[in-house]
């Protein structure tokens, strides 16, 4: 074979290859012609959603926390430590090191009185709701809240250990009110997890006061809200759910409407115009809405699949998009039920 006979085989060898990647392309195209229609999965979390109804920013605490209170509070070292401590010990040990704290405890607490009455406002708004979860939405940090608590928790320990039992009493209601309050509100997995780790480290409290009071004083000291069971509201994880599955499409849109304008004309085509057609807005929401409602229902969303063999081929990018994490939901909502357990537990105890 000549050169020229070489040159001449090896450029149908490459338009060849063009041809079959242009008309793969087409199949493609042809395929993720049309998005799908909103599934019944899809409904049902847009549902839920459309069923909150917006608390007035007057009646809002989570804007009050928003805008005052989102710094890390100004701790010294011994407490920070001693607050740290508490978090990781078992009941024996965390009353053991609360009782060598006894004197130290009042002055520390009294170094913290305007963290304590940013808590006690926080206490008195009569809601708390979370922005709808997006793609732009930033939380605010929410540790400053959790020490918070922890230090009224201190200052209600300090109320016990002075016969204060009825003060004791009504703090305790208004900080597990708190928290039950946002188990319902919570529409994210992250706020609800949060809610779950405020009512069970108030929980854990209780079983301190359990042991360190007398029978008869612990019966004063038993607020209204530890004899009520949790309700389905509480413990659904449903609402936080179909908050994970609107950030899901919030991600998804915000992909689709990228165009970056410092980018130019031929590299946007080719990084991203020739690949919005295999991005499909509703299919993806729809496979959001499967997975995130079968965690919310703790179940397994893999079902025996009995799609055409060509399926994966039907918006491939929703499909590489949405392979996350089922079993890690899974294990981030096995504490919910355990917090009708604890509340069972202490009063039994």
């Amino acid at each position: 074979m000549t050169i020229q006979g070489l040159i001449s085989a090896l450029r149908k060898v490459v338009l060849g290859f063009m041809l079959l990647i242009v008309s793969f392309y087409l199949l493609l195209f042809a395929l993720n012609w049309q998005d799908e229609a909103a599934s019944p999965e899809s409904l049902q979390l847009q549902q839920i959603l459309d069923a909150q109804q917006a608390i007035s920013a007057q009646h809002n605490g989570y804007l009050y926390y928003q805008q005052h209170h989102t710094k890390p509070l100004a701790l010294p070292e011994e407490l920070r430590a001693f607050l740290q401590a508490l978090t990781r010990c078992a009941p024996e040990p965390c009353l053991t090191e609360l009782q060598k704290a006894h004197t130290v405890l009042p002055e520390w607490l009294a170094q913290q009185q305007p963290s304590l009455i940013a808590y006690q406002t926080l206490l008195n708004y009569p809601a708390w709701q979370y922005p709808m979860p997006q793609y732009t939405t930033e939380l605010p940090p929410l540790s400053p809240l959790m020490d918070m608590q922890q230090l009224f928790l201190l200052e209600i320990w300090r109320k016990v250990s002075g016969g204060e039992l009825a003060s004791a009493k009504v703090m305790l209601q208004q900080d597990l009110n708190f928290w039950r309050q946002q188990l319902q509100s919570a529409n994210s997995l992250l706020t609800k997890m949060m809610a779950v780790s405020g009512v069970k480290r108030h929980l854990g409290f209780a079983t301190l006061f359990r042991q360190s009071t007398t029978d008869a004083q612990y019966q004063q000291l038993i607020p209204d809200s530890w004899t009520q069971p949790f309700d389905a509201q509480e413990l659904s994880p449903m609402l936080a759910m179909a908050g994970e599955w609107q950030f899901g499409r919030s991600v998804v849109e915000s992909v689709r409407q990228s165009r970056p304008i410092d980018q130019p004309l031929h590299e946007r085509w080719l990084t991203l115009e020739l690949w919005l057609p295999f991005l499909k807005s509703q299919a993806t929401s729809n496979t959001l809405a499967l997975s995130h409602l079968a965690c919310a229902e703790q179940r397994s969303a893999k079902t025996q699949d009995d799609s055409p063999w060509y399926h994966w081929f039907y918006n491939p990018l929703g499909k590489i998009l949405t392979q996350a994490g089922e079993d890690t939901c899974l294990e981030h909502l096995k504490p919910l039920p355990e917090l009708e357990q604890n509340r069972v537990q202490l009063l039994e105890a």
